[in-house]
């Protein structure tokens, strides 16, 4: 048995190439299970009663999952991979052979037939259901990031043939079947010879859960600097079983903290810690210290306005759940990269404290979980922000940290909601995310920005959180009663779906509960704290929060014209002022106009998501320091940002005067967030402006004669939002009103309610037929989402085709293309980027442009992809990176051979309006 490898290790340092047996890492990977469960003492409460099994047989199961995950290695196909290490002894002299089909499938046909099955179904017991040994086939073999395919379980789906033992016997003969046995036998004679099995319902609901737990525990086993091979392949003496699974407990437990991978105790996190004094909380804040948490998985939705502190209210109510043994950490999910950046760096003043920390507990990770986390690491590093020994990138553990699957294990992560949603989407290594998020508090913020695609993600995402045990948190100013309701009734059904909900209740109650009545949510507060907890809601109005903000005087203006005239007025009379338009090409011919009314290129600042990554960060950084909460008061005075939907979440801003597009009402809410923002720092009598105004750019809704409303006036704009019956009932409201609302009068509720209601027969004739087009396709997104989120209850062996493709799928819209920028130096193609001490690889991914593919012509990505110039530059680039469009920028500024296209680092890349 220990003559077949498992783990090679290289020649290095003088010492010869050696092998781990197979044996061995099935006993390291069961070890590494084993210490999983032993130190998250809490999940394993909550996984027990979700499996039905006692806390000590769900630890024998897991083990034995993890320690059988490997088992089709004892293949010839496999063992032919090392020739050196060819255990001849037991298989005869090398011969030529097919090539290997996956050792994990050859794990699931030795768990299915022959001598080692036999052993698994007789430490089961006869009264197993076979069902459940094929979810349990699935959870161990299916550690490569999906299942077998079905033919492989031996299940028949009238296409391919089953295989079999004897349709593979080239791979698996005699000899391997014995070996494998002969390892199963060892290690249940360490875990004991009698497992204990859940029923079919627990096994099939919780076996991605499971999955993730097996494929953690062969990752950790995999590092042989932790489980190190023995000096010689084969060794001479016999396999001790006992002797070898002690040592593999003690690797396991060193691994699992070496690794960061041991959960923290939870420290009593006090409101000084999140930067406010006990005695000056907000409304908010007070009800959710004071709010009793439930049993089982909670759900909190908070409602408040922006400013009011939720983010603290959110922390602060996380680490109570993680003090009631409801999670081992936190997953902080945003809406862009722009809002968990600016998350991460508020986290870095408060994570250490939510755990208790010293020289002999250890310290929390922190780590940032998005597409261009790794890019804003080695920035952080290169602007001395993370590099000193005491800082967060000294507690981030490098193997956590080294892809975003593995970043959502750490202590506290922040990242976008893409990272969570990826494991609700069948894509690869989804029970992964699965197994870290269970563990992990979810906070999710600005929940009402998510369309109709990403809502059918949100809820798949909150059943499958409360199904696995796991408790949530969701953030929003603007969120509608409708998504309010959507959210707590998925969680709800999480809940009840949950197995352990029916495994306590009888069976008259369990017929009860399949039939209980959905949740019912009945108070239209705001602010709100709604709280979904087994079966039930508990809804808490809270008390306004008076920021000393005046009500925000609504008006409408009839032209972009007349938004620059008001906005250059009123920063001629010292107000700081924000032109916030919803198409790019629109924001940089307002941009001009301003510019030019005020006398210079300079005059105005231009902030959209077409800018280069460098150029990006310099501006936000520019428009921060003018607008932002510090903001040295002589330089804000008189300046304008003309910008699009980046500063709406991503930014803390304010301005004195406001002018938009026409946007729906709860977008235009958020942006009148960042008006009269800091009334502590900039009081009413300190302002420019004799109140808070905003300014919408709008035709009347009172004259709406054709279906082509909103075009003349807004441009390419009028085309963002394309539901019209909900641009329309914003502006026929707001415009009514004069104001906005304040939160807590009821008309604020009724007005986000009704401009997203259902029903086109209250709009204009000529706007019924587009709106209910509109709707149809906000249907379709919705079918799209719920078709392409996975079922958790259905099991993880129905998953047997996984993408493996991370990038497609959290988000439907128009397709975007990933630009990379290039200049001349010395007749030699660099990049745009320019940044002391960054190496070329850095420079390339801040030169970086996301835009849509329609802003391109056949012709731009002809032309330049086929330059042998442009080729020779992109050899250097990883394979994942050769389909990245390289475009030169020309000393005008023009886009060398693109037809058109122009970029500087004060517009971004545009087209010019006479190009188009």
């Amino acid at each position: 048995m220990q003559e077949f490898w498992g783990k090679t290790q290289a020649e290095a340092d003088g010492k010869p190439a050696t092998a781990k047996p197979v044996v061995h890492h099935l006993f390291d990977a069961a070890a590494v299970a084993c210490e999983l469960l032993e130190v998250r003492r809490a999940f394993l409460s909550r996984l027990s009663i979700a499996l039905g099994l006692s806390c000590d047989q769900a630890k024998k199961l897991c083990a034995f999952l993890a320690g059988v995950h490997d088992l089709g290695k004892f293949s010839t196909r496999f063992q032919a991979k090392a020739p050196q290490f060819w255990p001849e002894a037991a298989l005869g002299p090398l011969l030529p052979m097919p090539p290997d089909e996956g050792h994990w499938r050859y794990t699931a046909l030795l768990m299915r037939e022959g001598p080692a099955a036999d052993l698994i179904r007789k430490a089961f017991g006869k009264t197993v259901e076979l069902a459940v040994m094929d979810d349990l086939d699935a959870i161990a073999a299916g550690h490569h990031g999906q299942p077998p395919s079905s033919d492989w379980m031996g299940i028949d789906t009238g296409g391919a043939r089953c295989r079999s033992l004897r349709s593979e016997s080239s791979a698996l003969p005699a000899s391997c079947q014995i070996a494998a046995a002969a390892a199963i036998e060892a290690l249940l004679a360490v875990l004991g010879y009698q497992l204990v099995a859940p029923q079919r319902e627990q096994s099939r609901k919780m076996s991605m859960l499971l999955n993730g737990l097996v494929t953690t525990a062969d990752w950790v086993a995999s590092d042989l600097s932790c489980f190190p091979p023995p000096e010689r392949f084969p060794p001479l003496e016999p396999f001790d079983a006992e002797n070898y699974w002690c040592e593999a407990r003690r690797n396991a437990r060193k691994a699992i903290r070496a690794k960061g991978l041991a959960p923290l105790s939870s420290a009593h996190l006090n409101w000084p810690a999140l930067g406010l004094a006990s005695n000056g909380l907000r409304p908010m804040q007070e009800a959710v210290d004071a709010i009793e948490i439930a049993e089982g998985p909670n759900l909190f939705i908070v409602e408040d306005m922006t400013g009011a502190g939720k983010t603290e209210a959110a922390l602060k109510l996380a680490s109570r759940l993680m003090l009631a043994g409801k999670g081992e950490g936190v997953y902080f999910a945003l809406p862009t990269m722009a809002t968990a950046n600016a998350m991460f760096g508020r986290l870095r003043q408060s994570y250490q404290a939510f755990f208790v920390t010293g020289a002999m507990k250890g310290e929390p990770s922190l780590v940032l979980a998005h597409g261009k986390a790794d890019l804003a690491r080695r920035i952080a590093t290169l602007e001395g922000k993370s590099g000193a020994p005491d800082d967060v990138a000294a507690h981030c553990n490098a193997w956590i940290s080294d892809n975003r699957r593995k970043a959502l294990f750490a202590d506290i992560g922040a990242g976008t909601i893409d990272q969570a949603f990826l494991a609700v989407l069948r894509k690869r290594f989804l029970a992964l995310r699965q197994f870290a998020l269970a563990n992990r508090i979810l906070i999710v913020d600005e929940a009402h920005s998510f369309d109709a695609y990403m809502d059918e993600e949100m809820q798949a995402l909150l059943r499958l959180h409360a199904m696995h045990g796991g408790s949530a948190i969701v953030l929003s100013a603007t969120l509608t009663s409708t998504l309010r309701e959507r959210f707590a009734q998925a969680f709800d059904d999480g809940i009840q779906k949950a197995p352990a909900q029916l495994r306590k209740l009888s069976r008259r109650e369990q017929e009860a509960a399949r039939h209980a009545q959905p949740i019912r949510l009945q108070s239209r507060a705001f602010p709100l704290l709604t709280q979904v907890h087994g079966g039930k809601a508990n809804e808490r109005a809270v008390a306004h929060f008076d920021t000393g903000r005046p009500p925000v005087v609504v008006q409408r203006i009839e032209s972009r014209a007349q938004a620059v005239e008001k906005a250059v007025l009123a920063a001629r009379s010292g107000a700081a002022v924000s032109i916030i338009c919803n198409a790019v090409d629109e924001a940089v011919a307002v941009h001009d106009s301003v510019c030019a009314r005020l006398g210079g290129a300079d005059a105005a600042i231009l902030f959209h998501a077409r800018f280069a990554m460098c150029d990006r960060m310099k501006i936000e950084e520019q428009v921060l320091n003018l607008f932002g909460k510090d903001a040295d008061p002589t330089r804000r005075a008189g300046k304008i940002l003309v910008a699009t939907q980046v500063v709406e979440q991503s930014l803390d801003l304010d301005f004195d005067l406001m002018v938009s597009d026409l946007a729906p009402f709860d977008l235009l809410v958020q942006r009148a967030g960042r008006l009269w923002r800091h009334m502590v720092v900039r009081p009413c009598q300190k302002r420019p402006m004799k109140e808070p105004r905003l300014l919408v750019v709008s035709d009347d809704p009172d004259q709406v004669m054709s279906d082509k409303w909103l075009h003349a006036t807004l441009g390419k704009a009028a085309f963002v939002y394309q539901h019209p019956g909900v641009l329309w009932r914003t502006a026929a409201s707001l415009f009514l009103a004069g104001a906005l609302p304040l939160p807590t009068e009821p008309a604020f509720r009724a007005m986000l309610d009704a401009v997203y209601a259902d029903d086109e027969g209250d709009l204009p004739p000529c706007l019924r037929l587009i709106a209910g087009r509109a709707r149809g396709e906000e249907y379709g997104r919705r079918s799209i989402g719920a078709l392409n989120v996975i079922k958790p209850e259905e099991g993880y062996g129905v998953l047997d085709v996984l993408s493996n493709n991370e990038e497609i799928g959290t988000r439907l819209g128009e397709e975007q293309a990933t630009l990379r920028l290039a200049r001349r130096v010395d007749e030699r193609l660099v990049p745009w980027a320019e940044m002391d001490g960054a190496d070329e690889k850095l420079l390339w991914a801040l030169s970086e442009i996301a835009v849509r593919k329609a802003l391109l012509r056949d012709t731009d990505l002809a032309s330049s992809q086929t330059a042998a110039e442009m080729r020779a530059v992109k050899s250097s680039w990883p394979d994942f990176e050769q389909e990245i469009l390289l475009l030169e920028v020309g000393a005008e500024g023009e886009i060398v051979a693109a037809c058109g296209l122009v970029y500087s680092p004060q517009s971004g890349l545009t087209r010019p309006r006479s190009q188009e």
